[in-house]
């Protein structure tokens, strides 16, 4: 309970009801990104101070895409300008993919498996390793016959 607390404090929005960034990244972006990207300054049209919710914040993935792309490439800050140290780099990284992309290493959801089709040559190979059998494939399929997989288990 605690620890949703904490969570819940963290990502509180500021009195003037715009958001602000948790309490160990709110002083990375202020120190190295507001000077160009807040304070009504909306340099290349990125404004982080400008998300009047939480869910408007984690929402913008192209701008928090952009912004991870660009600190990785030391593109931003730009090089003249100060630069936060790698601890502070990687911090923000973390926090942009947990956060923003709810990216969790220890649960790693592949997306939507899809079934995959095989040529003729593919599919004679296939039923060769599983069956020993040598099928002919050329002789049994149309040349634009494109075979899926729940027909060699059809054929198991």
């Amino acid at each position: 309970m605690a620890v949703a607390a904490g969570l819940f404090a963290s990502w509180a929005t500021a009195a003037d009801g715009n958001w602000q960034a948790p309490a160990n990244i709110q002083p990375i972006l202020k120190e190295y990104c507001y000077d160009c990207h807040a304070d009504g300054v909306n340099k290349g049209q990125v404004a982080f101070d400008e998300f009047k919710s939480q869910e408007a914040m984690l929402g913008d993935h192209d701008l928090w895409l952009k912004a991870l792309k660009n600190v990785r490439a030391g593109i931003m800050p730009p090089p003249k300008k100060a630069q936060p140290s790698a601890e502070q780099k990687r911090q923000l990284e973390q926090w942009i993919k947990t956060a923003v992309f709810k990216s969790d290493p220890q649960n790693s959801d592949p997306g939507r498996v899809t079934v995959r089709r095989l040529n003729r040559v593919e599919y004679r190979n296939t039923v060769r390793d599983l069956l020993g059998v040598d099928f002919e494939t050329e002789k049994n399929f149309h040349p634009t016959t494109r075979v899926t997989a729940s027909i060699i288990l059809a054929t198991c």
